[in-house]
């Protein structure tokens, strides 16, 4: 069968790489939340409702 992935609410990625004010190069994620990747967000946690809703002229939605 097919694996359908469901869609993941993740943190702002910082990027794995980036520069300081000095020009030194540092793990971004990391410093922001300790770990490579940016964290999903906790959706059990959100107590207010909430609608996602996407059109024909958006180009990143998929319909599907």
């Amino acid at each position: 069968g097919v694996r359908q992935e469901l869609p993941r609410f993740l943190k702002y990625d910082y990027g794995s790489q980036c520069r300081d004010w000095l020009g030194r190069s540092q793990p971004c994620n990391q410093k922001a939340y300790g770990q490579r990747r940016p964290p999903e967000y906790d959706l059990k946690k959100v107590t207010v409702p909430l609608m996602i809703a996407t059109g024909d002229p958006d180009k990143l939605a998929d319909p599907q």
